[in-house]
């Protein structure tokens, strides 16, 4: 599986959504923990966004199930993501899942969670399936390409306007900064 080949992501019929995490150097495909954190955002291609919404979240976590409050709307969400597959292609990190959304309420109480987080996202919309997503976590910055796929879409289009989209942010991102590929 290669990063720019979104066809090669859907051989399972259960995979919804793959996101390309954009990290700092090139990945150990051999280590079990790396990061895709950034200390300092680099360079982005602002013109390939047609618009943009800022959130500010708290997820917390309980096992695999996700509940995402966002405190800039009062909107809240639960989700549950279960890994399909993923790939290191240089600094690149793809994870494909399978993404489940569920009712709030089966989010069990709050002395339940195992992690509280708290991110400033600010999602950028290339088209209605495809957003590149920028967080900010404490002092770190992660960047991440999200495609979101429905069983009705032209797999061909769409596989066409990831790998252009994929090809401008590495150039953008990696040519900012010194020594990266």
């Amino acid at each position: 599986m290669t990063t720019n080949t979104l066809q090669s992501f859907f051989s399972n019929d259960q995979a919804n959504t793959v996101e390309l995490y954009f990290c700092p150097a090139t990945l150990d495909k051999t280590a079990h923990v790396f990061t895709c954190g950034w200390e300092q955002l680099p360079k982005l291609p602002m013109h390939l966004f047609r618009t943009h919404l800022d959130q500010e979240l708290t997820e917390y976590c309980h096992r695999d199930l996700v509940y995402c409050y966002d405190r800039s709307n009062d909107s809240q969400r639960t989700y549950q993501k279960h890994w399909i597959s993923d790939d290191i292609d240089e600094c690149c990190y793809t994870m494909v899942m399978n993404e489940e959304s569920h009712p709030a309420h089966r989010f069990p109480c709050t002395t339940e969670i195992n992690e509280k987080r708290d991110i400033h996202r600010v999602q950028y919309k290339i088209n209605n399936r495809m957003f590149f997503m920028v967080d900010k976590e404490l002092a770190s910055w992660t960047m991440y390409l999200r495609y979101q796929h429905a069983p009705n879409m032209d797999l061909d289009k769409m596989s066409e306007d990831w790998n252009q989209v994929v090809k401008q942010l590495k150039r953008s991102i990696y040519h900012s900064q010194k020594g990266i590929p």
